[in-house]
């Protein structure tokens, strides 16, 4: 159990010259040391995920808003397109128009 292994340990270090007990210090002391480097290690990892995850993700937000706006564009594009083409190529498309100017029929292709 727990408190006899304490009281060991206790009972060693009385026996220690006070060198031993020093050096045993020191063992102790590079060990918490390792234990600290690993636990700074592993925040920094954990720091740097988050910042990397982060990057990421504003990356993406940002990726999907400039396809927003490109397809926009685009459809804006070839909107102006075919109305451009429409006014420039009034001639071939024809309609039967009534009495009162409105149209009867779909607009056909005159070809």
């Amino acid at each position: 159990s727990w408190p006899a292994d304490l009281a060991e340990k206790a009972m060693e270090t009385q026996e220690m010259s006070p060198r031993e007990e020093l050096r045993g210090f020191e063992c102790a002391i590079q060990r918490l040391q390792a234990q600290v480097e690993n636990l700074g290690t592993s925040l920094l990892a954990i720091s740097e995920q988050r910042l990397a995850s982060s990057a990421l993700a504003a990356w993406a937000q940002l990726v999907g808003h400039e396809r927003q706006l490109r397809r926009e564009a685009f459809f804006d594009a070839m909107g102006g397109q075919l109305r451009t083409a429409k006014r420039q190529n009034g001639v071939l498309f024809s309609t039967n128009l009534g009495d009162e100017g409105d149209s009867q029929e779909e607009p056909r292709l005159n070809l």
